[in-house]
C-alpha cells in the first residue's frame, strides 16, 4: 500500500523521470538523418577534467549563442547504461558532466514534451581518469608509458 507521503515524493520526479522516458525512447526509434538541421545553437564538447569538491567532471558542453536548458544522454558505444543528466532549473550555456570512462554518442533535446532530439555525431572518447588531492591525474594502464 502507497502512504500519502510516498505518493507526494514520486509526484515530485515524475516531470523529469518522463522527460528522460521521452528523451529515450524517442531516441531509439528516430533515426539521425531525420534530425540533420540542429539549429543555429550546435554545442561544443570538449574533454576535460576538471575537480570541484572531490568530485571530477569529465566532459564540458558550450552552447555558443545562447544559454539552454537541455537533456543530456550519453549512449555507450558497445553496449552498457545510457548516462543522462537532467537539465536545471535555470538555462546555461556551459555545463559540465561527471561522464565515466569509455567511447560514447552525446544525444540532447530541449526540456519538455514534443521537442526533437539531436545528435551530437563525433565519437567522445573519455579516458580513465583519477583525483589525486584536488587533482586529475590521468590514469596509466601498467606497462604504458606515460605522455
Amino acid at each position: 500500500m502507497v502512504t500519502q507521503a510516498q505518493e507526494r515524493a514520486f509526484e515530485g520526479r515524475r516531470a523529469p523521470m518522463l522527460a528522460t522516458a521521452l528523451v529515450l525512447g524517442l531516441a531509439a526509434v528516430i533515426p539521425p538523418s531525420a534530425v540533420a538541421a540542429q539549429g543555429s545553437n550546435p554545442p561544443i564538447v570538449q574533454v576535460i577534467c576538471q575537480v570541484n569538491g572531490g568530485v571530477a567532471s569529465t566532459v564540458r558542453v558550450t552552447y555558443p549563442a545562447a544559454a539552454v536548458r537541455n537533456i543530456h544522454g550519453f549512449l555507450p558505444i558497445g553496449g552498457g547504461a545510457t548516462v543522462v543528466f537532467n537539465p536545471p532549473a535555470t538555462a546555461n550555456q556551459v555545463y559540465t558532466f561527471a561522464v565515466p570512462a569509455g567511447r560514447y554518442k552525446m544525444r540532447y533535446t530541449r526540456f519538455g514534451a514534443g521537442q526533437p532530439i539531436f545528435f551530437y555525431n563525433p565519437v567522445i572518447v573519455i579516458p580513465p581518469f583519477k583525483v589525486v588531492g584536488q587533482i586529475c591525474e590521468r590514469s596509466q594502464a601498467v606497462g604504458t608509458p606515460s605522455t
